[in-house]
């Protein structure tokens, strides 16, 4: 039997309930709609760094031939950063003291001869950007020595020409070199964009290359190179070509059959950088590589080898 005041409570009860749900399907307080709206995520990454863009480049592509006859071992390439789509290369030991400009597509442009220059080894060339609106500086590095004996090395400095104007070269600058602990093979070199120091790398059978610097560029402070850093490539990685990107974010160093990078940090020196294991980055098959440059916008990079009409290729970053 339900009393007088038991049918009161329920009714009140089932009064409360019907409110509830009212309230509910009109979007009342006890029970708020949930929004029909994307939520943004919570968590966060950090872009992917150019070094390790690099190495998960796509496969190597053949994009040009170096059409020029007198380009018969092209030892050193480098990008303009002024003048897009140019190349600029040089050849190895047994050639004048010259510097070719490219297109990419290996369409000769210009040839430049650096008067009063010597070419007993030319291996690398290097590119720095200019101050003020002054051109960038090419760096021809005279820095081969298979048999270790030279009492010095030369780098040769010159403002880079406008192969669509210019058709001389200024004179070179030039200081002669020394290493700090006797004669050494090298064949890479590259110029940091933040310090402006001077690298070169050694050429080493072992794979236990070295890591010289020339403080402050050429024409400054003493001719000794120091040594920064040593490297263990493993046995048989002979170094042949070395760059660094516009922003100093990633240095690239390439052997006969590997293309070696390390990612470095803002504000970070090269010798610290070198301190962490490489990764390992698509390597071309080419007859004798000798020469990569970094794209100037970190979209890949590009390679060559020596030989006449050597093949001129190129590796999108990932």
């Amino acid at each position: 039997m339900i009393t007088l005041f038991g049918r009161r409570a329920a009714a009140f009860v089932l009064g409360a309930t019907v409110l509830l749900v009212a309230c509910a399907g009109n979007g009342g307080p006890s029970a708020p709609a949930e929004p029909n709206v994307a939520r943004a995520a919570t968590t966060t990454t950090s872009p992917v760094s150019l070094a390790l863009r690099l190495c998960n480049g796509k496969k190597p592509k053949r994009i040009g031939t170096i059409k020029d006859p007198a380009i018969v071992e092209a030892s050193g390439v480098v990008q303009s950063r002024r003048h897009p789509g140019v190349l600029w290369v040089h050849n190895d030991s047994g050639d004048t003291a010259r510097v070719f400009a490219i297109t990419k597509k290996g369409v000769a442009l210009r040839q430049y001869t650096l008067t009063g220059a010597g070419a007993v080894d030319w291996e690398d060339i290097a590119i720095s950007a200019g101050s003020n609106g002054a051109p960038d500086t090419l760096y021809l590095g005279d820095i081969g020595d298979n048999n270790s004996v030279r009492n010095n090395i030369n780098v040769y400095a010159i403002p880079e020409p406008d192969p669509a104007h210019d058709t001389s070269a200024a004179a070179p600058q030039v200081e002669p070199l020394l290493y700090p602990d006797g004669a050494h093979n090298a064949e890479a070199m590259f110029v940091d964009p933040a310090s402006r120091d001077l690298f070169i790398v050694t050429k080493e059978f072992s794979g236990d290359s070295r890591v010289y610097r020339k403080q402050g560029g050429l024409l400054s402070g003493q001719p000794t190179l120091s040594l920064v850093a040593n490297l263990s490539l493993g046995g048989g990685e002979l170094v042949t070509a070395g760059d660094i990107s516009p922003d100093g974010s990633a240095i690239v160093l390439r052997t006969y059959g590997a293309v070696f990078v390390w990612s470095r940090k803002p504000g970070e020196d090269i010798a610290t950088a070198f301190t962490r294991p490489p990764c390992h980055a698509p390597s071309p098959a080419e007859q004798q590589g000798e020469a990569i440059s970094i794209d100037p916008n970190g979209l890949g990079y590009v390679t060559t080898s020596e030989g006449v009409h050597a093949p001129i290729r190129h590796v999108n970053a990932g």
